[in-house]
């Protein structure tokens, strides 16, 4: 369980390790052009560069992808989000064991799990809560504390203080966008939310990242061209890609269900949907995936 500020650190460290100013920051790409010969990248305010390939792991609203296919919809999926950082001594010690903890309820649920960060504890939560409101598609979008109350009032005495002892709380609505044709087009190709945003209920949208981007190297390092290359890609990826996505929304209906609201069914129905079985099946054809040999 890591903190995604400390993934960032860590691959950009090894990144710099092996080759120096090779991340430019404060480049924000605005689109791009094909020549024979290359791909030339824009960036607004900044010069162009020209690359042999493109890949765009610009998030949910990636220029590369709006270039490639114009503007794809996207699709409220009726839940919005509450995330929140604390620091683990306003947490009661009885609550600060290292292990990940989901709490379920009818129409929401939270989940916990320590991280570090400079040397310092916290707990990290994200909850989700059914809702009809439309919300901003952001990751920093502040929220209210008497909202996120209101959307736990009632809820176990750990989630109260965990979401009181939060100096920020975020909210956002989870969106979903419209499977795409394809991930690649001539020598531009899209990586992570950029192709394949997903709610949260597998915990699955970083680790997809990964296998792309180690999909990736596999076929850009082989002797191929580099448009033949990222239709590999695009083939070996998208099917998994897009079979990820749609199991981690048909989650949403495990989660939220409405035996969790019946004093006499919720336990029975928990211990059905969590049983160490249930778990394999729901997780063990995604964990034995090793993109590392994908491609190769």
């Amino acid at each position: 369980m890591v903190l995604r500020y400390e993934l960032h650190r860590i691959l950009l460290d090894a990144l710099e390790s092996v080759q120096p100013g090779s991340v430019h920051l404060g480049h924000k790409c605005i689109g791009y052009d094909e020549t024979d010969d290359g791909i030339a990248v824009h960036f607004e305010g900044k010069p162009s560069v020209m690359a042999d390939a493109l890949i765009g792991a610009d998030g949910v609203h990636s220029k590369v992808r709006q270039k490639m296919f114009g503007d794809v919809r996207q699709n409220f999926t009726n839940a919005i989000a509450w995330r929140g950082l604390v620091p683990i001594e306003r947490i009661c010690e009885k609550y600060r064991a290292p292990m990940a903890t989901t709490w379920v309820g009818p129409t929401a649920h939270i989940t916990s799990y320590p991280v570090q960060h400079n040397g310092r504890q916290f707990i990290s939560f994200s909850g989700q809560v059914d809702s009809q409101q439309w919300e901003q598609e952001s990751w920093s979008e502040p929220g209210k504390l008497e909202e996120c109350l209101r959307d736990f009032e009632g809820w176990h005495e750990q989630v109260i203080e965990m979401i009181s002892g939060a100096d920020v709380l975020y909210k956002w609505g989870l969106f979903v966008r419209d499977e795409l044709p394809a991930w690649a087009r001539g020598r531009a190709a899209l990586v992570g939310d950029a192709c394949h945003s997903m709610v949260p209920y597998l915990g699955q949208g970083v680790n997809l990242a990964f296998e792309d981007s180690c999909v990736l190297v596999n076929v850009l390092t082989a002797d191929q061209s580099i448009e033949s290359a990222l239709q590999q890609y695009d083939a070996l990826r998208r099917e998994r890609g897009y079979k990820v996505a749609r199991a981690s929304m048909d989650m949403l209906r495990v989660f939220h269900h409405a035996d969790l609201g019946n004093e006499n069914k919720a336990s029975s129905y928990i211990e059905q949907q969590w049983s160490k079985e249930k778990v394999r099946e729901r997780y063990d054809w995604i964990v034995s995936y090793n993109a590392l040999t994908v491609g190769v």
